[in-house]
């Protein structure tokens, strides 16, 4: 047993991924096999494990000769991770061995499966003694550990063992129990989400879903309980030709009437309890969250959130705030969408419209639904080119969940029209300075009326009343100071014409000057108050509070003028000033104190973009030409080289070329943090991709035609990383016209590139052809072969989706041929890659193994998961093609641990029918049904569309009824109905 200092310092979790901490920092568990050995470990605790049942886990019934040699390794590997000063052969406190196996040492306070039980325990005992209502809390907690599967992450070939089923099992019978109990004591809202994700886990689970049928109707959602009982009806009658039982009967019928009774346990044995709870993390489609953060002060508006709806009994689907700058529309949207949140399960979505930024265009409602689909869970590839495309799939996508749409900054109602959800459970909440219409909102070409789609309400905000302005005072300096000066406060309202954010600066700034009174703050309000309208008002509660700062801290204020985006970071700021990042977090406090930006989460800070405006008009009144061009350069420098760590991070055997090598000296101050880990990476990439965007766009109109381009160039090669892209076609063109202004070939080169790439993603061929071979020219006149390789690579892409195997084969292989000439490791094994899925589409299986072969040995050692991951799903599919079903069935398992291992949902589906194709050839049709089954959970909740290199719903449920027959139907002949996967070559598919 360790120590109580020991037992303090680590803290480890399997109820979702399997994680450890020590001190507070997350331990780096190495690779999935010594992780799954841990989660063996952890999912048994105090529990000798033998060796040879560790074995049996790890490899099922095909272990390597070196088996057990591995398993000693990994266990030292371990040791040393979590007790990093642990001398040589020690045996450790927390992994020890003994009884023929090993054992993890720990209490409730060390694991999170311990903590859970313990807390059923005394929830189950609360139920017993009479005082379920207190027991309900003590489920919920216990549920809330889990943050998904258990031991999510691993192999899911391992995951498949029974221990970890098992605990899955303990999961689902605890949310039954837990329901009873706060259905009884009428607390069924604690336990709804918890009961639709086991719901959705558990398709064909009947009393699971008459549990969530009662919990349904007595939150008032009567409406979602007739189309749940609905769609589990028909489940039942097509996959197993029976009707609902007399449970589920019941229980819909109680639902469907109005009458909440409280369901009887069914008298289910089994284990302690589990299942899931708030969170959603490890849902099985993508549930996105990209609301900004809520105010940290937010006051007044009663009687506005009073009007908004009510997501559990108002049919309103879409809400309209309107107003007058700085009056607090987007606050108002956002704190109501914060406090929703839970009513929308499946996600919240945000986009900033840019309706009345003026000298910028307006958002393309084609690209924010392209983005949308995306967080989604629609793979790029398969994001419709045109826009009506784009919003049928975005309705069609929506249909069955409940997800909440902010819609900001909008100019009219026809601007956002494609973007109004337009599906039942749905609500938009649309802002803007504009007037918004109830009819012109509510209307939508949908080709049918629904009646569950609901209206539109419109709100107008006016500026704060009296009582909501002095209320917003107190908020911020304290009931006293406000009670004691009462007429300046009257004239500080007066003053800024209970404008919300004006008399948020104004506060801040008073708050900061402590006690020099309020009557001295409202004198500098007088004196600097230019007329009698809003904006005047603003303007100099605005200047009063930039007239108090630093000379440096204002100096900075003006120079953020040239950053776009609503939130930065101190690393930002520091740039766009040219100092240090701790001297620039020093002046933002001084910013925070006045009230001319607040802190948001993760150290970054916030500023309305009224505020951003006033920065411009002082940087165009106090600084030189010269001087606001140094800053903005700092700020794209910034850009770029946070850029340029995040796919170092991301990629990191991206070609030397990858990414332009000629951005000037960093500043002092400049340069982003050291090293970005994985997850920072994508974090901030994620947040940061519509400001790069954006910054990309100011260079153009600026004429910084360096700037222009490498910033696109460098989007290009990230997103490509990661197997994403944008849609804005308009500034790669600019970065294209960038580019030769520069007269720099390569540069051109690359953008011919990138807009050949965007014009064969659309279908425009003939463009990108013209586009592709103007770049392979100018490559091969400055003599750069890689860049001449990378020309090849495109062109191969843009023939294979054209059909022509023959023209695209001609350019793979001089792909090959420079990246082996020039010693690019990845490059070469793409390319290889490519070749091989080609040969495979056109019949020539043989040279299509060999040459995927070759693929996969040039990766060795290189750490590209996700690369390794397809070399091996297109090495099974060689196999399964050449006869060999076995080793078909162990490559596809290889490729299926490794997507799990990197979150790749999609190619998980996909893999998943692989291994089922292959085990249904080799005439193994139970673990083909397993594994079709797998796919269709993943499927069926990730709510996949219709895409043609992807079975539907019904091809697998054909195949899963003709293996159940008996009858073969191997990848290269499916089962009847159930269409094989088309290999694409050199992407994931």
């Amino acid at each position: 047993m360790p120590a109580e200092a020991e037992r303090g310092r680590l803290r480890f979790s399997v109820l979702g991924p399997v994680r450890a901490w020590r001190d507070g920092r997350e331990v780096e568990l190495g690779p999935p096999q010594q992780r799954a050995l841990l989660a063996l470990l952890l999912a048994r605790p105090r529990q000798p494990i033998e060796v040879e049942q560790i074995v049996d886990m790890l490899w099922g019934d095909e272990p390597p000769v070196s088996a057990l040699t591995v398993v000693y390794r990994y266990i030292g590997l371990l040791r040393r991770l979590l007790e990093p000063d642990l001398p040589t052969r020690a045996s450790g406190h927390w992994l020890l061995r003994g009884a023929g196996g090993y054992r993890m040492e720990m209490d409730p306070e060390s694991l999170d499966l311990l903590r859970f039980r313990r807390l059923a325990r005394d929830a189950r005992a609360a139920r017993d003694s009479g005082a379920a209502h207190l027991g309900v809390p003590l489920y919920v907690e216990a549920l809330a550990l889990w943050q998904g599967p258990t031991a999510d992450g691993i192999p899911s070939v391992v995951r498949a063992h029974p221990v970890f089923t098992a605990l899955d099992r303990e999961r689902h019978t605890l949310v039954k129990e837990a329901a009873d109990v706060a259905l009884r004591c009428g607390a069924a809202g604690e336990l709804l989400g918890a009961l639709r994700r086991c719901a959705t886990e558990r398709p064909m689970d009947e009393p699971l879903h008459a549990r969530l049928l009662h919990a349904l109707a007595a939150t008032g959602r009567s409406q979602e309980a007739a189309r749940t009982y609905q769609a589990v009806r028909a489940r039942l009658e097509e996959e197993l030709g029976i009707g609902p039982g007399p449970e589920l009967r019941a229980a819909a019928r109680l639902a469907l009437s109005g009458r909440i009774d409280p369901v009887e346990p069914a008298g289910e044995g089994g284990p302690p309890p589990a299942a899931p709870a708030r969170s959603r993390a490890w849902d099985t489609h993508p549930v996105p969250a990209q609301l900004p953060p809520d105010l940290p002060v937010f006051v007044g508006r009663r009687r506005e959130l009073a009007r908004m709806p009510l997501p559990a009994v108002d049919r309103v689907a879409v809400v309209g705030v309107s107003g007058t700058p700085g009056v607090g529309k987007t606050s108002l949207a956002l704190h109501w969408a914060h406090r929703a949140a839970a009513d929308f399960p499946d996600g919240q979505l945000y986009a900033n419209l840019r309706g009345f930024r003026p000298g910028e265009p307006r958002a393309n409602p084609a690209v924010v639904l392209g983005s949308f689909l995306q967080a989604l869970g629609v793979p790029p590839e398969d994001v419709p080119a045109d826009a009506q495309g784009r919003a049928r799939l975005y309705r069609k996508t929506l249909f069955g969940r409940r997800v909440l749409v902010v819609l900001d900054d909008v100019r009219d109602a026809e601007h956002i029209q494609p973007l109004l959800p337009g599906a039942p459970g749905c609500l938009a909440v649309v802002t803007s300075r504009g007037v918004l219409d109830e009819r012109d909102l509510g209307e939508r070409d949908l080709g049918e009326k629904d009646s569950e789609l609901g209206g539109a309400r419109v709100l107008t905000l006016e500026p704060f009343d009296a009582d909501d302005a002095r209320d917003c005072l107190t908020a911020r300096l304290g009931g006293e100071r406000v009670a004691a000066e009462e007429d300046a406060v009257a004239e500080i309202i007066d003053l800024t014409a209970g404008q919300p954010l004006a008399l948020a600066v104004v506060a801040a700034r008073a708050a900061a000057r402590g006690v020099i009174p309020l009557a001295v703050t409202a004198a500098e309000l007088r004196e600097s108050r230019v007329g009698p309208d809003t904006a005047a008002d603003l303007r100099a509660a605005l200047d009063a509070s930039y007239t108090v700062l630093s000379p440096a801290a204002a100096g900075l204020y003006r120079s953020l003028a040239g950053y776009p985006g609503r939130t930065f970071s101190a690393f930002a700021a520091a740039a766009a000033a040219g100092v240090p990042v701790q001297r620039a977090r020093d002046m933002l406090a001084e910013f925070v104190r006045v009230g001319l930006t607040t802190v948001v989460a993760d150290h970054r800070y916030a500023w309305h973009p009224l505020l951003r405006a006033h920065s411009t008009e002082l940087a165009l009144a106090h600084d030189d030409g010269p001087t606001r061009r140094a800053a903005r350069h700092r700020i794209l420098d910034h850009g770029l080289r946070t850029l340029r760590g995040a796919t170092r991070e991301l990629s990191p055997n991206s070609a030397p070329t990858a990414l332009p090598t000629d951005c000037t000296a960093a500043e002092p101050g400049t340069s982003p943090p050291e090293h970005l880990a994985r997850d920072q990476a994508l974090a901030w990439f994620g947040a940061e991709l519509p400001v790069l965007l954006e910054l990309a766009r100011h260079a153009a109109r600026d004429g910084l035609h360096r700037y222009v381009w490498e910033v696109v160039w460098a989007l290009e090669v990230l997103l490509d990383r990661q197997g994403l892209h944008h849609d804005d076609d308009a500034i790669r063109r600019s970065a294209l016209e960038a580019a030769r202004r520069l007269d720099d070939p390569t540069a051109v080169a690359r953008m011919h590139r990138a807009v050949g790439r965007a014009a064969a993603r659309q279908g425009r061929y003939d463009d990108a052809h013209a586009h592709l071979i103007s770049a392979l020219r100018l490559s091969a006149e400055v003599g750069e072969a890689g860049e001449e390789a990378a020309g090849h690579l495109e062109f191969g892409h843009l023939y294979v989706r054209q059909g022509h195997y023959g023209q695209a084969v001609h350019h793979w292989e001089q792909a090959v041929t420079k990246y082996r000439s020039i010693g690019d490791a990845l490059g070469y094994s793409t390319a290889l890659h490519a070749l091989g899925g080609t040969h495979g589409l056109a019949g020539q299986h043989r040279k299509a193994l060999v040459r995927t072969r070759q693929a996969l040995e040039s990766l060795r050692g290189l750490n590209e998961p996700h690369a390794e991951a397809a070399a091996w799903q297109q090495l099974g599919d060689c196999h399964l093609r050449c006869g060999s079903r076995r080793r078909a069935v162990v490559t596809y398992r290889r490729a299926l641990g490794l997507y799990r291992a990197v979150g790749d949902r999609h190619n998980e589906y996909r893999s998943l029918v692989r291994l089922g194709d292959a085990h249904h050839a080799a005439g193994e049709a139970s673990t083909a049904r397993t594994a079709w089954r797998q796919a269709l959970a993943i499927r069926e909740c990730a709510r996949f569309p219709p895409l043609s290199e992807q079975p539907s719903s019904d091809a697998l449920r054909a195949g899963l009824r003709v293996a159940a027959a008996g009858s073969r139907g191997p990848m290269g002949r499916p089962p009847k109905g159930r269409p094989a996967l088309r290999a694409v070559p050199g992407g994931s598919a």
